[in-house]
Order: C-alpha cells, then structure tokens, then sequence
C-alpha cells in the first residue's frame, strides 16, 4: 500500500544568474532545510555566485578569492568553497494526459510550483495538492488525467497542468581550485546558497 511521504515548506531565495526569483520549496521526504544546507557557515556569497552565471554554467578558474565582488575573507587561512544549487526543470500537459516526473538515484524530488487551470485561471495553484496526491515514493506517476487526482477547479473547460520541478546538487572546492558546474539540457541552474571560509570546514 502506498504511504503518504511525509513534507516540509522551506522558504528559498534563488537566484538565476543576475536575476533572483522565489520559489517555495516543497520536499517530499522527511528531510528538513538543515539538511540541505549543513555545514554551510561561512561567509554567505550566494548573490556573488549567482551573478556569475552565464546561461547554464558555474564555470570560474583560480580560485574563488580571485573573484572580485568576494575576494579573500581570511588571508592565508585555507578555506573551502561550498555551493547548493538546483537542477530544475518544467513540465506542462494538458487534461487527460499523463504526468511521469523522475529525478537521478539518491537525489530528492523537490516540487517547487504546480498550476492547473484555464487560460484565465493558468494561476490557480495546486502545488500542496501535487505534493499530497501525486508524489509518490520520490517520483510523480500518473495516468488519466491530474483531475483524477487532484480535482477539477474547472469542469468541462480546457485547462493546463504546469509543474515546475527538481532536486538539489551540492559542489565545494578549497582555495585555489576552479569552480565549474553546469546541468543537464533541459533543466536550468538555480542557486540556492553559497558560502565560503574556513568555517565551512
């Protein structure tokens, strides 16, 4: 018998190159915020980071000192470099259709946004009922039609189901080592959080 996965709701700032958008988190595990950022004590450079990318891809050579906007925090005392950051994507269908979402082995399906209505209600969100229906065992896998799920807001009117999705990777390095990370095509890079000294050790 299927269970319920448990949830949690986390506030996050993400910021997509210079370009910062807020999206509310919804994790269906029992994992918790502290999970997903532990360790992470030094100094917060999360916007420096984000600035920094260039479509898809984190890529900085000579180490993170050597970015102007950081600089060095501690001279002469080793640090480490640590970056959460999200591999997101979107999936949009319409009524009747069937919903198949997955992520990679040993990473956490993480439902950041989910709509589902006509052209005039394209707003209506239904992301606690995606979490609360459709989540199951870490992945979404459903025939016939989200209605049959979640409910119909509008019966007999066309509507769209958008579900903007993903799961978290984690990146360090220590001083002088380049920064490079990129995503798969099709999914976009987000940063959740950056930090760097030698608290993050």
């Amino acid at each position: 018998m299927l269970t319920r996965l448990a949830l949690f709701v986390a506030m996050l700032t993400i910021s997509v190159a210079a370009r910062p958008q807020a999206f509310n988190i919804e994790m269906a595990d029992g994992s918790n915020e502290a999970v997903i950022f532990e360790s992470m004590n030094g100094m917060d450079v999360t916007k420096q980071i984000a600035d920094i990318v260039v479509g898809n891809t984190l890529s900085h050579f000579g180490g993170v000192h050597t970015i102007p906007t950081i600089g060095d925090p501690e001279y002469g005392v080793p640090k480490k470099f640590i970056l959460t950051y999200g591999v997101v994507s979107e999936f949009t269908c319409k009524d009747y259709q069937p919903v198949h979402i997955s992520v990679p082995a040993g990473r956490q399906l993480i439902v950041f946004s989910a709509t589902y209505g006509s052209p005039s209600h394209s707003n209506n969100d239904v992301t606690r009922a995606v979490i609360n229906n459709l989540v199951k065992y870490n992945a979404i896998d459903h025939e016939g039609g989200v209605h049959t799920a979640i409910g119909d807001p509008e019966v007999g009117v066309p509507k769209t189901f958008r579900l903007v999705y993903g799961y978290s990777e984690r990146f360090t390095c220590s001083d002088y080592q380049p920064v490079v990370v990129s995503v798969e095509m099709g999914f976009s890079l987000h940063v959740f959080r950056a930090t760097y000294g030698s608290a993050n050790y």
